[in-house]
């Protein structure tokens, strides 16, 4: 499981800010034949190392984040998208410094018309260099893994790069590269480097054609760079990790791609959460991976979750889908412009009423958690002898639904608790129930949400099917 640390994830690196228009493209330009772009609307968005922070803040994750942007109005920005997500915010505003700014313009199919980029590259004043420094030194013992996202517009200087290196060595701390042009002694001795195949290109001068090249490349860049692994991301081929005596590729889980911007963001990010809890080096491939394939499903300006990330992981294994109530709701926070739908139930010997009622349940919304009682407060509604299929059973069964996103178990005495806490958009139960005898009706009403009784399927229920065992048994010992 992806849970939140008390220690943090640094990200250092270039931060730029994105602007995003919407509008459209309908006629072209009589002067010179160029496409109109009537424009609509716009929206800010953090870029570059800043969409990794955004990533990692949606993952419930504590970061930290230094760089150097200018003292302009695009800086400005920066720090209060930053502020707005809670970072412990490193960066230091500069009058030496152009922030770098990047436009994108979509039409009314969301696809990209062109990009306009404003920048400068060149590195940061020794000043600012010195300061991000001592800032970066002063701080490092609250680090549990550092992410280097370089997009070479001059904030990772050598001296930056060598510094956060060698004083993460000495703290134990696993340093993640993104890494950007051809000078790759910059970073010697970190633990992983994460190159696409062009940059992968870029570091080693290997042309890389094959599935053997790509292996030979990464491990010449690993011997080069006295590094742990290489991760090499393949666009729609997946991604291929190389460490000592280890090989193993991940093939995508990209369908319907939409958009690739911030896909190899996605995947350091996730890849740190995953190393960040312990999780094998595997693990946390196949995790950030399962990241990579949920981005480019989206268009440009739209983040991804742990929730988003959590349902991917779940096609494969359903058993995630079972959480405690805090993880519940530390997954929810940046999903709840999403309508969430709230049922509950013992489901105890299930049946075709229970599946009619969870599948209509699911159209209601876009997130449907169960409810199930505990085995203890089964025993005290129904008696000693229930529940005949114990807890940890019903939540897997229930788990392997495809439209069902969370089950979580609780005792009957805290469910009005725990309705209080989700706060459900819509609240479901079966037809045999009228409003009035749903518990949290009233706290739903009163939040402006509604609650559902979905017709029962006449003739099936838990108590029936038991009568009707009872009987047959009955029969046969007759």
């Amino acid at each position: 499981m992806i849970n939140e640390r008390t220690k943090e994830i640094m990200v250092i690196g270039d931060i730029m800010i994105d602007c995003y228009y919407y509008g459209k493209v309908s006629r072209l330009s009589p002067e010179s034949s160029a496409p109109i772009f009537e424009k609509k609307g716009k929206s800010y968005k953090l870029g570059g190392a800043g969409k990794v922070v955004s990533y990692l803040k949606n993952a419930n994750q504590k970061v930290a984040v230094a760089s150097i942007v200018g003292k302009d109005e695009n800086g400005d920005k920066i720090i209060s998208l930053l502020n707005q997500l809670e970072c412990n915010n490193m960066v230091i505003q500069s009058d030496l410094r152009k922030t770098t700014l990047k436009e994108r313009y979509y039409d009314t199919y969301n696809r990209t018309v062109f990009r306009v980029d404003d920048e400068s590259n060149e590195e940061i004043d020794l000043l600012s260099e010195k300061q991000l420094i001592d800032s970066f030194i002063e701080k490092i013992g609250r680090f549990s893994v550092i992410i280097v996202s370089d997009y070479g517009k001059g904030v990772l200087t050598d001296r930056i790069l060598s510094t956060i290196i060698d004083k993460a060595r000495s703290y134990d701390i696993k340093v993640i590269v993104d890494p950007k042009g051809t000078k790759f002694e910059r970073y010697i001795g970190s633990y992983l480097i994460k190159p696409n195949l062009k940059e992968l290109y870029d570091l080693t001068g290997i042309n890389v054609t094959s599935v053997e090249d790509i292996i030979y490349a990464a491990k010449v860049l690993m011997e080069k760079c006295k590094t742990n692994y290489v991760l090499v991301t393949e666009g729609e081929h997946g991604m291929t990790l190389v460490g000592n005596n280890k090989v193993h590729h991940f093939n995508s889980n990209a369908e319907n791609v939409c958009d690739v911007t911030g896909a190899g963001d996605a995947v350091i990010s996730y890849l740190s959460i995953g190393l960040l809890n312990g999780l094998s080096i595997e693990k946390a491939v196949y995790i950030a991976n399962s990241a990579a394939g949920v981005k480019v499903k989206l268009h440009g300006d739209e983040d991804i979750t742990i929730y988003d990330v959590k349902k991917q992981l779940a096609v494969k294994d359903s058993q995630s889908k079972i959480v405690s109530l805090n993880e519940l709701l530390e997954d929810i926070k940046p999903v709840r412009d999403r309508k969430i739908v709230f049922t509950n139930g013992c489901f105890d010997l299930f049946h075709l009423g229970h599946l009619k009622c969870l599948e209509e349940a699911s159209h209601l919304g876009d997130i449907l958690i169960i409810a199930i009682n505990s085995d203890e407060s089964i025993k005290k509604l129904k008696g000693n002898n229930r529940p005949i299929i114990d807890e940890k059973h019903r939540a897997r069964m229930l788990s392997m639904l495809p439209f069902v996103d969370y089950i979580v178990l609780f005792n009957d005495e805290n469910l009005l608790n725990i309705i209080k806490l989700i706060k459900p958009d819509v609240l479901v139960k079966g037809g045999d129930y009228s409003v009035d005898e749903i518990v949290g009706h009233q706290f739903i009403e009163e939040n402006d949400g509604v609650t559902v009784c979905i017709p029962v399927v006449e003739g099936v229920s838990t108590t029936k099917i038991i009568k009707k065992i009872q009987s047959l048994s009955n029969t046969v010992d007759e």
